[in-house]
């Protein structure tokens, strides 16, 4: 918020968000911009020329027609804005987004995955065309809204981002779904998530699983990571996080009775499975991600 305030290339918003419009004459000294110790979020459209950035210690290079979705992280850090470059960052704090997704996720089931394993997806032309229009539609909104609807309008324009930014994870996921459905792996793939989603509180051994499928855990591993480059302890792992990751967000049982309802040994056992997988004990998590504010619908 501070660098928002400073930059004249940025407006803001006081409840935790910035658009920050990088031009070609921008200077490309380095910037670190930090959220404390908050989480926040961060889009990035690459509209020309290049930018080396770095997100939780990764670099990443975005080039032309780029957007980038980075999650869970409290800072970014530009490297260099290559001359003639033109982008638009887009960051939000972890609170913004929850107030503004609370009661909708128009997201597939699989973005927060695919996001987290490479957060930088290369766009056809015309679909980083749509997003600069509604990232326009934002900078409109900010520059000639009346103060008194301004906020409301930045909303209304950040929502019809999101959906687009959502709809084109849609198309991916659904191209991804016919590819996988071809063939006999592509269906036992699918097979095996079913089982795994409905069983993974009381099941995690890779034998069972291949035993309800009726193939050997070595043929299963096989198909598996064909189809998603990923082991099966990796799917169990990520499906029992996700899972316990619902559960301290939607109730309030106490970490013994979450440990003995995913069928850990103890409390302590699930805290350590926990945060080999996120970086963080569950009562981190359930203290920094659980807000106590209600959610107040747009009228």
């Amino acid at each position: 918020m501070d660098f928002g305030r400073q930059n004249g290339n940025c407006r803001v918003m006081e409840n935790g968000f910035v658009l920050w419009e990088i031009s070609p004459e921008e200077c490309a000294e380095p910037v670190l911009l930090e959220n404390g110790d908050t989480d926040m979020v961060v889009h990035i459209l690459m509209l020309e020329g290049l930018m080396k950035v770095s997100w939780r210690g990764t670099p990443y290079l975005l080039a032309k027609d780029s957007f980038s979705d980075f999650i869970d992280g409290t800072s970014l850090e530009v490297h260099e804005v290559l001359e003639g470059s033109k982008a638009y960052v887009l960051l939000f704090s972890q609170s913004f987004v929850k107030l503004m997704l609370k009661e909708s996720l128009p997201f597939p089931s699989s973005y927060l995955l695919r996001i987290k394993t490479w957060p930088v997806s290369a766009m056809l032309s015309e679909t980083a065309r749509i997003f600069q229009r509604r990232i326009e539609a934002i900078a409109e909104a900010f520059t000639y809204a009346p103060a008194h609807v301004r906020e409301q309008m930045v909303r209304c324009a950040l929502w019809m981002l999101i959906m687009e930014v959502a709809n084109e994870h849609i198309k991916r996921e659904n191209r991804y779904a016919e590819h996988v459905e071809a063939g006999r792996k592509g269906s036992l793939f699918k097979q095996f998530m079913k089982l795994l989603f409905a069983h993974v509180r009381e099941e995690r051994s890779v034998n069972w699983y291949a035993s309800q499928l009726c193939v050997t855990s070595q043929y299963l591993n096989r198909v598996v990571k064909s189809n998603s480059r990923r082991t099966i302890h990796d799917h169990i792992s990520a499906a029992l996080t996700g899972a316990v990751i619902h559960e301290l967000e939607n109730t309030e049982l106490p970490l013994s009775r979450i440990a003995e309802n995913f069928n850990f040994p103890d409390q302590a056992a699930l805290t350590k499975f926990f945060k080999r997988q996120t970086g963080k004990t569950p009562s981190e998590y359930r203290r920094d991600h659980v807000l106590s504010v209600p959610f107040v619908p747009l009228s």
